[in-house]
């Protein structure tokens, strides 16, 4: 009976990580046509957060989660928390307007040296030597993979606007922290589904009226060559995505530990670089590849390191 329920437990695991894969590769992809027809990143991030917010809030109805947040220390800290993770996605959508896929998903590799930093000047946590170490082959992966593009300097730009959407992601992950410290008894701090939820639903009406401010919806009817149809349905396919691939990584999460989870994360990146490359034709030098490979072995060792 035990064997049985863990070979279950197996297959469902094994079928949340292909549906994380397949979800990442579809939003990733997506986003990156999107831009390509027109450049309207505060619209694609309502549309990502719009159905974020719907997703998660079916989940949380349909199992009696927490809807509302109870206290006002909660609220600032969760607003915190959907700042640093709204302007993170910004950034990434912006990179992905100037920049080819598999280029900025290799510079977000990076994050665990903003992580590393920001966790030591604002918690005061201190690593290991050995997870120290392990961010020198991040950072010289991401330095010969970027290296060898094109140098022109919107790809300079690119990687900017990359690493900073990297400082963005950390911060959250430093506020979430903060979260649990102040809060630890609050729904969104035990509940990663809740906090997405609220997260969401913060960014959406913001990102709805920059978008309108900003004239997206008018810059996507003019935009030469478009097809209104086709664009709609990838903006579509593309909320689906993301809502799909935060959601699952957070199920899996809740299953397998936080190192295991990293290194399934390092796999996923690998997975996502391979296939945008593909699908858009990138070209790909033999050293912008060992560069990819170097900072996905040094995020593995990260969190190898981290245990």
């Amino acid at each position: 009976m035990g064997g049985s329920r863990r070979g279950r437990e197996g297959v469902e695991l094994i079928l949340l990580v292909v549906a994380w894969y397949g979800s990442s590769v579809l939003a990733i992809t997506t986003s990156k046509m999107c831009m390509q027809m027109a450049e309207v990143p505060l619209l694609l991030c309502a549309c990502q957060f719009l159905t974020a917010t719907c997703g998660s809030w079916s989940m949380l109805s349909a199992s009696n989660g927490a809807l509302r947040l109870t206290r006002n220390s909660e609220t600032r800290a969760v607003a915190k928390t959907a700042a640093a993770y709204a302007m993170g996605f910004l950034l990434t959508n912006l990179a992905f307007a100037m920049a080819a896929a598999s280029f900025v998903e290799t510079v977000k590799a990076g994050e665990p040296v903003s992580t590393a930093a920001l966790a030591a000047s604002w918690l005061g946590e201190r690593e290991s030597v050995a997870t120290y170490l392990s961010l020198a082959p991040i950072v010289l992966g991401i330095a010969l993979a970027t290296a060898t593009e094109d140098t022109a300097p919107v790809l300079s730009l690119a990687t900017l606007v990359t690493l900073g959407s990297n400082v963005c992601f950390s911060l959250r992950a430093v506020f979430v922290k903060q979260l649990k410290q102040s809060c630890p008894s609050s729904a969104p701090a035990k509940s990663a589904v809740v906090l997405f939820y609220h997260v969401s639903r913060f960014g959406f009406p913001v990102f709805i009226v920059c978008a309108f401010l900003r004239g997206d919806p008018a810059r996507v009817i003019e935009a030469p060559g478009i097809s209104l149809p086709f664009f709609v349905a990838a903006l579509f396919a593309n909320g689906l995505g993301y809502s799909a691939y935060n959601l699952a990584s957070f199920m899996v999460l809740n299953r397998v530990s936080t190192t295991t989870h990293a290194v399934l994360n390092v796999c996923r990146r690998v997975v996502v670089i391979a296939v945008t490359t593909l699908y858009f034709r990138t070209p790909l030098s033999l050293a912008g590849a060992a560069g990819i490979l170097i900072a996905a072995a040094g995020v593995f060792l990260y969190a190898n390191a981290k245990t």
